[in-house]
């Protein structure tokens, strides 16, 4: 399950909201410099797995990028490509 409204990241007080959301235990997706926040790891994986075969080029690349993200473990999952004001080790 994810929320309905992607958080933009544009401004100092979003990255503040990831943090929160990521101390809570929910999984959080960067992409196209937008967060989406995912309840669900599964549901999160299964969505972008389905990116990854639907689409091509660039576009399965950024959501490949996420699906790894996912596989991997990470409270934040990047699309590669966004520009991120969190690229910080407690994200990993």
């Amino acid at each position: 399950m994810r929320y309905e409204e992607p958080i933009l990241l544009k401004s100092r007080e979003s990255v503040d909201l990831l943090r929160e959301l990521t101390r809570k235990g929910e999984c959080v997706v960067i992409c196209y410099n937008a967060a989406e926040v995912w309840q669900d790891r599964i549901a999160a994986a299964a969505f972008y797995a389905e990116g990854v075969r639907e689409c091509d080029g660039c576009e399965a690349e950024r959501y490949m990028n996420v699906l790894m993200d996912l596989m991997d473990g990470r409270k934040v999952c990047h699309d590669g490509v966004t520009e991120m004001l969190t690229r910080t080790p407690e994200y990993r």
